[in-house]
């Protein structure tokens, strides 16, 4: 059953005058080892065994552990509070006759508060303590000196990403290794990581790279091509002179169509212009849309790569005027 605490603040005798109430031993030494024998033991003695009992009571509910003091034996393992207020711990064969707080941590292992594990959070040989944000972006610290794992808060901080001031900064550390990663209130996000020296590595941190968003998901509908070393995967558009599509791995096509009023007794030559450049030309055709035999006419048409920029196209043949329409494929590289 539950048993209700009793008030321990009370001590027996405790405004008694001094003849009533006499310590046992002092009267008959050796009397309180020995106990009581057939006798009938005075009232003043029993006025100072309860005064004893309740006092100690009241003085373990009051302090929780007793102070360290000479009289004690102190056995392995014990605990025990110094004159500094901290708590210790007897280490197995330990001399408890030596004060804990000048001990130096031969004989007792003072037992850490509160505030010195917290601070210990962050090492790899003790636990990872979860805490809230804490508001780091009130200063100008530099973000290379965050190395204990956590949640901050960031403004204008040295050493943040361009574009990284009020957002939050997400610290994870283990070991020597740090992870940082920043995301501003417009929901970019960045991230970097390293070994540097303020973590007991012996590098530095990485340059902040930026993590892609891709808003809509599936959906999604880019604005830009997404780049592989620096570069579109792939590139696509047209102008005046044709239409042109560019791969990472270098590759690019272009096409254009042509009209031309061809009177086919005469010799046509064209200089036709790329709607983009190359660097390098593997080859190139170009295809009539007339069937010269449909309309009696007889046709020679050709093309010639000339440069990197343009090429040439020549008609040629007999006959009427007429409208003919060309269309002219080239593949090469870009880069």
């Amino acid at each position: 059953m539950a048993i209700n605490k009793p008030n321990l603040t009370r001590i027996w005798a405790a405004t008694a005058a001094g003849g009533d109430v006499v310590d046992p031993d002092v009267q008959t030494p050796g009397k309180f080892s020995l106990g009581w024998g057939a006798e009938k033991p005075p009232y003043q003695f029993f006025n100072f065994m309860q005064k004893l009992f309740t006092q100690g009571l009241g003085y373990f509910d009051e302090q929780g552990i007793g102070f360290w003091n000479t009289d004690t034996d102190y056995q392995d393992f014990s605990i025990t509070k110094g004159s500094n207020g901290s708590l210790y711990f007897l280490k197995a064969s330990g001399d408890g006759t030596i004060d804990p707080v000048s001990d130096g941590g031969t004989n007792w292992t003072p037992l850490p508060t509160r505030a010195e594990v917290d601070a210990k959070a962050d090492q790899a040989t003790t636990y990872t303590k979860t805490e809230a944000a804490v508001d780091f972006g009130s200063t100008t610290d530099d973000v290379d000196t965050l190395v204990k794992s956590g949640f901050y808060r960031v403004e204008t901080n040295a050493n943040l990403p361009s574009g990284g001031g009020s957002g939050q900064l997400i610290v994870a550390r283990g070991g020597d290794t740090i992870l940082q990663l920043v995301s501003n209130y417009t929901g970019r996000l960045w991230q970097r990581s390293g070994n540097p020296s303020n973590a007991g590595g012996s590098g530095s941190y990485s340059d902040w790279q930026e993590i892609p968003s891709l808003a809509g998901g599936a959906d999604a509908n880019f604005t830009a091509m997404p780049q592989v070393g620096g570069d579109p995967i792939v590139e696509s558009g047209s102008n005046a002179d044709g239409e042109w599509t560019r791969w990472s791995d270098g590759t690019q096509i272009v096409s254009g169509s042509f009209n031309i009023n061809l009177t086919l007794s005469s010799r046509y030559t064209v200089l036709g212009e790329y709607p983009v450049a190359f660097v390098d030309i593997y080859a190139g055709s170009i295809t009539c849309a007339e069937n010269f035999q449909d309309i009696d006419k007889e046709a020679v048409v050709s093309v010639t790569l000339r440069t990197r920029a343009n090429f040439e196209y020549m008609c040629s043949g007999t006959g009427d005027s007429t409208s003919i329409s060309f269309s002219c494929s080239v593949i090469g590289r870009w880069k």
